[in-house]
């Protein structure tokens, strides 16, 4: 239970709200992800400062995902890119790169992991469609981990989450996550059987149909440790 990584989600528009939160998650995890998509006109010297002061948050995870691929960030992949670049030169663990710019936003002098991500809000692609979207990740040098989001309707889609997980896991470290209703066991049910790490959220910070709780997360990984373990 002690190695499996819990990285709770945080959604704020402001910076003083950003603060706020790192003070109460430190007692809760040193893993989080801060979607910089979400902050109200990020600059860089806004980057430096939470990295100043991100302290005991050992992992930190940078997302700045566009409207059009599902986020917030309203700029272009340009200046998604040099917010990336930014964040890697100062020192931030991971990276989030969606999969549509995987092949234009490319990090220079790269210091931390890679997460290329491909997201689905309607559905879950069949076993060979997902295969594929996983196989197209690991074509590019950059990336280090292959993350995969979609929408579960049914239990025959998590068994599909499954079976990449436990597939694709051989070949590189992957996070395989249902959304909605159905797809909520696999964020802790896929942490136990190989996913690299799962999502929670943590007061009104949810980003994703299906987060739960990082408190409610942490009941639910035991029991499914126990069961599968």
């Amino acid at each position: 239970m002690k190695n499996l990584r819990i990285c709770v989600v945080i959604t704020c528009k402001t910076l003083q709200e950003l603060l706020s939160n790192f003070k109460k998650l430190q007692k809760l995890t040193n893993f989080i992800e801060i979607r910089i998509d979400y902050i109200k006109n990020i600059t860089y010297d806004k980057l430096e400062k939470i990295f100043e002061i991100k302290k005991n948050i050992t992992e930190v995870i940078i997302t700045c995902r566009s409207v059009e691929h599902g986020g917030e960030f309203k700029g272009n992949s340009l200046e998604q890119e040099k917010i990336l670049q930014v964040s890697n030169d100062l020192g931030f663990e991971y990276l989030d790169i969606d999969i549509k710019l995987i092949d234009k936003i490319n990090i220079k002098n790269k210091k931390c992991k890679i997460i290329c991500s491909y997201h689905d809000f309607e559905s879950t692609p069949n076993y060979q469609e997902l295969s594929d979207i996983i196989d197209y990740m690991r074509e590019f040098d950059q990336v280090d981990i292959c993350k995969t989001a979609t929408m579960v309707k049914d239990k025959d889609d998590n068994k599909v989450i499954y079976k990449i997980i436990k597939e694709k896991k051989e070949l590189t470290d992957v996070i395989i996550l249902g959304m909605g209703k159905e797809g909520a066991e696999t964020r802790t049910k896929g942490l136990v059987k190989g996913n690299y790490l799962t999502f929670a959220s943590h007061g009104n910070n949810s980003s994703a149909s299906g987060q739960m709780d990082i408190k409610k997360m942490k009941e639910l990984l035991e029991v499914w440790y126990n069961k599968l373990n």
